[in-house]
Order: structure tokens, then sequence, then C-alpha cells
């Protein structure tokens, strides 16, 4: 059973970690360490119950012999002649010694079976709430709709904004000037190493530059996490995948009702993952270690779909087709045109193809 929690606790740790863009975006970090939490305070507790109480029941069982035999001998030396007491506790002594190692041998049992128990709980917790897809806890779909109403614009705004990394003696941008409206399609294009990957995570706020700004309307992208979870998504050049279902691998930590499921199938279907829409599929087949079950056009798409859930204003895409082959590729940008108007594009490559229909380019 501790095999099946550290399985879990592993599944978990790959996510955050290989996902923490992802994650930070949706602003569901907490759940995931509420969970962690969960899965180490029942390692603790199943190791404490296997170390313990097998030794506790040997003492109580010989605590209680000894007791019971001087009880025994006290009450026949008040009520009997000596010689009928030594006979009454050398009987008593003689039965527990015969009764008591199998009296053990029951206690150990009963004991592993609660050992087992109190393992098997944290299984059965997990399972059931599977089945639920933890419907009542949290109704992300209704707070993205509210919550969005509270940011007046998407437009992107870099004002003056320069950053350079700790370690490094030059500035990687200088007093960076750049405006993107709302809706708008923008391909930013330069070669490996140009800092492509590192204004992505300016933009959506996963880092902080040293001077200037970065707006979405009026407020930071970290803002936006918390007052607007999932308005901002992300899709980088290899889409993690765990080994759980597709629900799972869309979800990131976001607990689920109706409206979320419809969210996921209209995800599956604008990613042109239609066959994964039936409820069938994508709530019970797993997708295999680093989605092993899936062609590397598909484990794109699930990225796609990944991002697409929660209806973002923006999606920036990272070098999203730079593993593809030319046929995969060509079927990825024929996904990605058909969201041009729906939200803010911003596809940062350093390959022609993607970039044929975008309208303005970087």
């Amino acid at each position: 059973m501790d095999a099946k929690l550290f399985v879990i606790a592993r599944t978990k740790l790959n996510e955050f970690m290989n996902l923490h863009r992802e994650i930070s975006l949706r602003n569901t970090t907490e759940n995931y360490l509420e969970e962690l939490e969960k899965i180490q305070f029942q390692q603790a507790e199943n190791y404490a119950v296997r170390m313990t109480l097998p030794n506790n029941s040997k003492y109580i069982l010989e605590i209680s012999m000894i007791l019971g035999a001087l009880i025994i001998a006290a009450i026949q030396f008040l009520i009997n002649d000596a010689i009928r007491a030594i006979a009454s506790l050398a009987i008593f002594l003689a039965a527990t010694t015969r009764i008591g190692p199998s009296m053990l041998r029951i206690q150990q049992s009963l004991l592993q079976i609660k050992s087992l128990l109190a393992s098997s709980s944290y299984t059965l917790e997990i399972i059931e709430k599977t089945k639920e897809i933890n419907s009542a806890e949290l109704n992300h779909s209704k707070e993205y709709a509210k919550e969005k109403e509270l940011i007046d614009s998407f437009d992107l705004t870099i004002s003056k904004m320069s950053f350079k990394y700790s370690n490094a003696n030059q500035l990687l941008f200088k007093n960076l000037n750049l405006t993107i409206t709302e809706n708008e399609a923008i391909a930013i294009i330069g070669p490996s190493g140009s800092g492509k990957s590192t204004l992505a995570e300016l933009i959506l706020g996963l880092r902080q530059p040293n001077s200037g700004g970065i707006y979405l309307g009026k407020i930071s992208p970290r803002d936006v996490w918390s007052s607007s979870p999932g308005s901002l998504a992300y899709v980088p050049q290899e889409t993690f995948i765990s080994n759980a279902d597709m629900v799972s691998n869309l979800s990131l930590g976001v607990k689920l009702d109706e409206n979320d499921f419809i969210n996921i199938k209209n995800a599956l279907s604008d990613s042109a993952l239609a066959d994964w829409s039936d409820p069938a599929k994508y709530k019970n087949i797993l997708l295999g270690e680093d989605g092993i079950k899936l062609s590397g056009g598909e484990r794109q798409r699930v990225g796609l779909a990944r991002a697409l859930m929660t209806k973002p204003s923006l999606i920036l895409l990272d070098e999203p087709t730079s593993a593809l082959d030319s046929e995969t590729e060509v079927k990825i940008c024929g996904t990605i045109e058909n969201l041009f108007g729906r939200c803010t594009l911003i596809l940062i490559t350093h390959r022609l193809f993607p970039i044929r229909k975008f309208p303005r380019l970087i």
C-alpha cells in the first residue's frame, strides 16, 4: 500500500515539476501542495501503525496475564486456603501459557488487518473522488466567468522593460516596448538563444523584469493569475503527460463540475482530438507514462487542449511545432490558425512555416 502512495506522490511531483508554468497560470499550486501533504501524512500514519501496533499488542497481553494472575491469586488467598489458592493459580497460569500464544497470533492478525485498512482507506477515498471528479468542491468555470469581468482589457503592453539574468553581465532586453491588442495574432521570430522563451515567461509573469512594466489592461500578469485564473495559457515545445486519464491531464488540479466537462469536450474538439471527447475514453483510459499511448501530434494537441480548457483570453505558444515532423506540423498549425480572432495568440518560433498566416510578425 505504501508503494501505491509512493507512486501517487511521484506522479503528482512529476506533474508539479514539469507543468509548473501551466499550474501557476491556473493558480492551482495550493491544490497540489495540499494533496501532496495529505499523501505524506497518510504515509507517516501507515508507518506509525505498522511499527507500533504489533509491539503494543505483545506488551498489553503480557501485562494482562500478569495482572490477571495477581488478581486471581489475591482473591483465592482471601476466600480459600493456601492449597486451593495455589492450585487455582497454577491452573490459571497453565491455561494462559497455552492460550497466550494463540491469543497473541489472533491479536497480531487483527492489528495487521487494522493497519491494512488504515492504508487502504486513502486508496478507497481516491477511487471515490475519481468517480465523482470532485464535482461539489469548487465551481471553477463560474469563477472564470465572474473574475474575467474584473479585468477591463487584455491588451498587452510592455513599457520600457529591461531584464537580465542574475548571473549575466549584460541585459537581455533593454527598454523594450511592445503593444499587442486583445484577440490579435502575432508571431515573434528569432534564432535559438535569442531570448524568445525568456520573453514568453516575462509576458506570462513567470519572471519579473528588472525595470519597466508588463501589463494586461491595467494589471500585471501575476495579478491575473489570482484575479482570473486560467485567463492566461501556455503551450510549451514539448507537452508533459502523466500516466493518468485525459481529464486529469487537462484539469491540472482544478476541481471539476459539469460545466468544466463541457469545456473539456469543446477543448478536445477545438484541438482536433474529437475522438477523445467520449466520456468513456477521457475519464477511464490512462495515457501511459509520458503519454506513450499517444502519437507526437496527439501529445502536442493535448497541450493545446489543456490551454483551451479554461477558455483563456491569451495563449502563448512557445515553439509548439519544433519537435514535430512536417506532416504533423501542418496539422497543428491548421489547428492554431482556427483560433484566430477568438483570443490573443502569441507564437514564438524560429521556424518559417508556422508563421505564414500570422498577420503580424516581430
